[in-house]
């Protein structure tokens, strides 16, 4: 268990924002004040880790990856490119969540984490504003 962010690169120093430890609601922790709706937040500050750092490529296959970071799933999956481009043991399928609003406030474009899975071999389908990419 990490209590780290996943990122494009290594920061030794981040600052997220979550809802206050009264609300109760940590599914709304970001890199991005605008993404967390609760008007009492508190800050911390984390280390922003590589997934790639994380994993290494001599550990087991990973099956299966969802993301969900308020809009800096494309930083993530920057920092997982050596788990993508695995010949054996890539995550079979992984699913994120693309809301374009998120995505720009985050400083990303929308469309650049299908974009960059394609470039893997995935192949992408969206349900809502969900996305699954899967890789045979």
């Amino acid at each position: 268990l990490y209590h780290a962010a996943a990122g494009p690169t290594f920061q030794s120093n981040v600052t997220i924002t979550r809802p206050s430890d009264h609300v109760g609601k940590f599914d709304q922790t970001s890199l991005s004040r605008e993404a967390v709706h609760q008007r009492e937040v508190v800050e911390e500050i984390i280390p922003l880790l590589e997934v790639d750092q994380v994993i290494s490529s001599s550990q087991q296959a990973v099956a299966v990856v969802k993301i969900d970071v308020q809009g800096h799933e494309f930083g993530v999956l920057r920092g997982m490119t050596k788990l993508l481009g695995r010949t054996t043991g890539y995550p079979k399928h992984i699913f994120y969540e693309e809301d374009p609003k998120m995505i720009r406030r985050s400083g990303y474009k929308p469309g650049a984490c299908q974009k960059l899975l394609e470039a893997f071999s995935y192949q992408c389908q969206k349900s809502g504003g969900d996305i699954l990419c899967s890789k045979e």
